[in-house]
């Protein structure tokens, strides 16, 4: 997109925000302060004491959101609540160029893109572009990772490389979840809610009063809701096989949070707590929504016009187009119910001491996770082509970490160790006419990993501040497989076998053939901060980040299994500004970067392997991604309350080696949209000794982008082309009508009337094209449909 286009629409969103200000307000984000007393609801500010200030810890200390000196979005409790936001998706688009969206047949996957740069294969030997942490402790894995948590505090969204202080696997940035914290008063929340689809919900959090130095809290979340499609039954044309499901999207959540805090002695605190989550769920199986097609076309297998046609007849249930009450489909693997389940359990331990001029803290965390899911991968009834993965992983980690200012100094240092394990069960199966491939294949993955880091801020000056910081991070890992290949006969669909199949290949990866590496990386941090005035400041920062290097867990052969990929780097260079004006009724937030991706980790197609259709993962890429950034607050009158963001992006691959061909001008970014936005707003209609009442809206845009970084020229009859892997432009608006504080005996209640997908927009959300070896099928999940319903809260 040219300058002057981009310039245009951005001067438009911040003139449509102006124009909407006098019919809708934000619902408030981030309204922490330093009173740890609990927040009042976001609408309900105060007009004299203007926006609230919100304290965060990205550095690793508490401080005010605007005096850090780095791009950061804080979402606070009241904008979580109002919104019902409990799951990591759901936070999508409220962040200048950031993305959370599920893909194809996957609804606990959590795939986050941060200023266009993420990781799009959730497989276990794969490590995401944006750390993810709970209370300052590492999440590793994105595959179970949208999970309820029932008592957030707020969500902190860092953007751009934080290698230093977060270390490994935060190459685009860092999204920090901050829970709630035993108070030791008596006081809590119980929710319930209904909605269209047979939407259940209930949530709880208590804190208990305090027994002597202890301290506890629990907190817990429910969800059941019927699907959004509906799986038509066995009068289909060519079809024998009853389908598996009769609906798909539906979920089951369960939740539940307990923390303690020992307040050991004045200066010495110990805080524990417990995560469990579980979801049985009906994934978001996809329909079918293109083949290949052309009479000569030898790609086009399921055209029937075609003279390469295979016989089996998915041309019947074409889907193109738009969101359909009724998908075709009938099961994965031996018609298994289509299924995502995953589990989890984690436990963390913190121990702070303040010694009174430096803080000592532990972090210890442990955690285990079960992720599997079941999928018909080629949207429809017939059986051709499906799939599971069943995954098995836990990680500990170990960190120690000194804190303190001493004069003009502040500064924070730590050791660090992680170790993980886990390993993932996948199969596939094809069926064509007299044909079986059946394919089960078993690897494991490990790491362990060291860093040790420092960062120092340097008052110069009253006004101005310089950081430097540099982390030492050194990482082992390892890798094995296991496959198992059969090839003709069929499947036994009663009995749950293969009939009559050939054993093809066994244990292809010989017996206890293991694959090990190593790397170390330095991650320096260099920030300089000038404060033009108490409400104003400038800065400029340059940063480094790493992906961690891996294991070619799912290569297609042993001597492409035995070579690992190394690290991904970005330097990352970023200005910025930040100030309030109008008595802390206006907060404007602007930001710029320059990114340098070197080494980027692609999966490729190798010559050497032989096969048409493999690929394996190279450092193949280099990359330069830039763009800007915007996020305001402004409360320009007592009963109104407004926020915005805007984002735009600029990429370009510098070098993208595929087949041994340099094709950077061919291919396109991922989750990479050239422009978003969102305005959000509160606008108070009333207020009395019964409460108040609010109107609540939030618009989010998103320009169309890429799931897969396909060539642009190719034809998409022949081969796999970026377009079929395009999402929409997505416009979507929720709102809600809120009565907040209602006396209820000594307690208070709110109540909330909900919709989400006001305008029922019906937009292609993930879209995965399967290549040519696959006729080119391409299949397709939607935008989820209009959904309404109603939310009582009760405050004690």
């Amino acid at each position: 997109m040219p300058e002057q286009v981009f310039l245009t629409r951005f001067r438009y969103s911040l003139l449509t925000a102006s124009a909407l200000a006098g019919l809708c307000a934000s619902s408030g984000w981030a309204q922490a302060t330093a009173d740890p007393a609990p927040v009042a609801s976001s609408s309900t500010a105060v007009a004299e004491q203007g926006i609230a200030e919100i304290v965060v810890v990205a550095q690793r200390r508490s401080e005010n959101l605007q005096d850090v000196p780095i791009s950061i979005t804080a979402i606070g409790a009241d904008a979580l609540e109002d919104r019902g936001i409990s799951r990591l998706t759901q936070i999508d688009g409220l962040s200048a160029n950031v993305k959370i969206l599920p893909t194809v047949g996957y609804t606990t996957y959590a795939p986050i893109s941060i200023r266009g740069s993420m990781t799009l294969n959730p497989s276990g030997y794969w490590e995401p572009t944006v750390g993810l942490y709970v209370d300052g402790i590492y999440v590793p894995k994105h595959l179970g990772a949208n999970f309820n948590l029932p008592n957030i505090e707020r969500v902190e969204v860092l953007k751009g490389p934080q290698g230093t202080l977060y270390g490994r696997n935060t190459l685009a940035g860092a999204i920090n979840i901050i829970t709630k914290k035993p108070t030791g008063e008596f006081s809590g929340m119980m929710e319930l809610g209904y909605g269209k689809y047979d939407d259940k919900n209930a949530r709880f959090y208590l804190n208990t009063p305090q027994f002597g130095p202890l301290s506890f809290s629990i907190g817990g979340f429910l969800q059941a809701r019927d699907g959004f499609y509906d799986v038509p039954g066995t009068n289909n044309p060519g079809v024998t096989l009853a389908p598996a499901s009769d609906e798909l999207n539906k979920v089951n959540h369960r939740a539940l949070r307990v923390a303690a805090r020992l307040e050991a002695t004045e200066n010495f605190t110990i805080d524990y707590a417990y995560d469990f989550s579980k979801s049985r769920t009906v994934g978001n199986n996809p329909k079918l929504t293109f083949i290949a097609t052309g009479a000569n076309n030898p790609v086009a297998i399921f055209d029937p016009n075609s003279t390469a046609y295979n016989g089996i007849p998915l041309y019947q249930y074409l889907q193109p187009g738009k969101r359909t009450r009724d998908i075709f489909v009938n099961g994965a693997i031996r018609n298994d119910p289509i299924s995502e389940n995953t589990e989890t359990n984690a436990h963390s331990l913190t121990m702070a001491l303040d010694l009174g001029g430096p803080t000592l803290k532990s972090i210890s965390s442990y955690r285990k996770l079960y992720w599997g899911n079941a999928i018909d991968l080629d949207g429809t009834p017939i059986p051709f082509f499906g799939t599971s993965q069943d995954l098995y992983y836990k990680n500990y980690s170990q960190e120690f970490q000194i804190s303190g200012t001493t004069g003009s100094l502040t500064y924070v240092a730590g050791l660090y160790y992680f170790k993980d394990s886990g390993y993932t069960d996948a199969d596939l199966q094809i069926n064509y006419p007299g044909f079986l491939f059946s394919q089960q294949a078993t690897y494991g993955y490990g790491t362990r990993a060291y860093a040790a880091y420092a960062q120092l801020d340097w008052e110069a000056t009253e006004r101005l501040t310089i950081t430097g910081g540099l982390r030492y991070n050194k990482e082992k890992k390892r890798g094995d497989r296991v496959e198992q290949n059969y090839v003709g006969g069929f499947v036994d669909y009663a009995n749950n076998t293969v009939v009559d199949g050939t054993f093809l290949v066994g244990e292809a990866y010989g017996a206890g053939l293991e694959v090990k590496d190593s790397w170390k990386a330095l991650t320096p941090t260099v920030i300089v901060k000038y404060d033009i005035s108490d409400s104003a400041n400038v800065y400029a920062k340059y940063a480094r980040g790493f992906k961690s290097g891996g294991i070619n867990g799912e290569a297609p052969d042993p001597t492409q299994f035995a070579i690992a990929f190394d690290p991904e780097t970005v330097d990352s260079f970023e200005i910025g500004s930040k100030f309030a004006a109008f008595d802390r009724r206006l907060r404007v937030n602007l930001s710029a970067f320059w990114n340098e991706h070197k080494d980027m980790q692609l999966s490729v197609f190798d010559p050497s392997t032989g096969a048409a259709t493999s690929s394996v993962v190279r450092n193949a890429g280099k990359a330069r991604i830039r763009g800007l950034e915007m996020e305001f607050q402004a409360l320009p009158m007592d009963w109104l309350r407004i926020s915005g963001t805007a984002g735009y992006l600029d990429t370009k691959y510098k070098q993208f080696i595929d087949g041994g061909i340099d094709v950077k001008d061919d291919r396109t970014f991922v989750y990479a949209p050239k422009f978003t936005a969102s305005l959000s707003g509160d606008f108070r209609l009333a207020q009395g000794d019964w409460g108040e009442l609010h109107y609540q809206i939030d618009y989010l845009h998103t320009d169309a982008f890429f799931i897969y970084p396909y060539s642009k020229s190719v034809d998409p009859n022949l081969g796999t082309n970026s377009n079929l892997s395009k999402v929409e432009e997505s416009n979507r608006i929720d709102m809600r009508v809120i009565v907040s504080d209602m006396p209820l005996g000594g307690s208070k209640a709110d109540l909330t009337l909900w919709m989400r997908n006001v305008l029922n927009e019906n937009k292609q959300q993930s879209t995965t094209p399967l290549g040519p070896a696959f006729g080119n099928l391409t299949v397709s999940t939607y935008t989820d449909p209009r959904t309404f319903g109603a939310t009582l809260r009760f405050n004690f």
